[in-house]
């Protein structure tokens, strides 16, 4: 009975948690939940260069198959050092009167200080260079793309600019 007695007192004293186990227990949680705080603005900016990447691909394939479909403007350099800023004030179909600049213009509105340039690889080439550039301030100063002329990259985008990001293909009409 003894017996009985002192281990019922010492489960007594020792049921429940103390103060210390408690605030170790919120330490380890917060930090954790921090780690996935910080997980998350990761995820969120890799998403957000993920669909400008996509934007940024897809204005240049629009204007590549613009290219492509007027051959006779292609071969006439209509498109050679063609650069333009983006402009949402005429959006719309080219049956609807819209020129190829003005399509342009409302493409890479879509991007924030979007800009487009087309440059032919060589004169009398037919070969295009599309090139699709955009404000990035996740680059820190730094540029999107790196290399020296005559690179194809440095060709197609143009001059290295910070906080720069450009996307850019080639065409063959």
């Amino acid at each position: 009975m003894k017996n009985q007695q002192a281990l019922s007192q010492q489960l007594r004293k020792q049921s429940g948690l103390t103060l210390l186990e408690v605030m170790v227990t919120v330490v380890i949680l917060s930090l954790g939940l921090l780690g996935l705080a910080g997980l998350q603005m990761t995820g969120l900016k890799n998403n957000r260069n993920a669909y400008y990447q996509t934007v940024a691909a897809q204005v240049a394939q629009d204007l590549a198959e613009r290219i492509k479909a007027d051959q006779a403007g292609a071969k006439a350099n209509a498109y050679d050092n063609f650069s333009i800023d983006a402009d949402v004030s005429k959006c719309g179909d080219p049956k609807d009167g819209v020129t190829f600049s003005d399509r342009a213009k409302c493409l890479v509105a879509s991007l924030p200080g979007g800009q487009v340039q087309v440059h032919e690889v060589v004169n009398g080439s037919n070969t295009f260079y599309v090139a699709t550039r955009w404000t990035d301030l996740q680059l820190n100063g730094a540029n999107g793309w790196a290399g020296a002329k005559p690179d194809p990259v440095i060709l197609a985008c143009g001059d290295v600019k910070a906080d720069t990001n450009c996307y850019y293909t080639v065409i063959l009409p």
